[in-house]
């Protein structure tokens, strides 16, 4: 619904706007990772290896514009946002188009 909301803003408005819809909260790619074989009880491969270069140490974004501007903020928590897409991909296995 985030991205309705930026959209319809873009529709109605002059300018660039850049919204975080995010949870505020940073994650990990290890803590998707987690959190997706915990919704979906499903193993998934992975491997720790070293920091690739050019890699950020750490990257911050803040969703408030998000909620000051649109009126918008996110509902769930990584966990259930894994869920709602293993969900969406189990019963649409043949693509968004179908």
């Amino acid at each position: 619904m985030g991205h309705i909301k930026a959209v319809d803003k873009i529709a109605n408005s002059k300018g660039v706007f850049t919204y975080n819809l995010g949870t505020g909260i940073s994650y990990t790619v290890l803590d998707v990772a987690n959190n997706f074989i915990e919704a979906t009880g499903k193993e998934i491969s992975y491997e720790i290896a070293d920091r690739r270069s050019g890699d950020i140490d750490v990257c911050f974004a803040d969703s408030t514009k998000a909620l000051d501007e649109l009126g918008w903020k996110t509902k769930y928590d990584l966990y259930n946002m894994c869920l709602d897409s293993w969900n969406r991909q189990k019963n649409n296995s043949s693509g968004y188009g179908k």
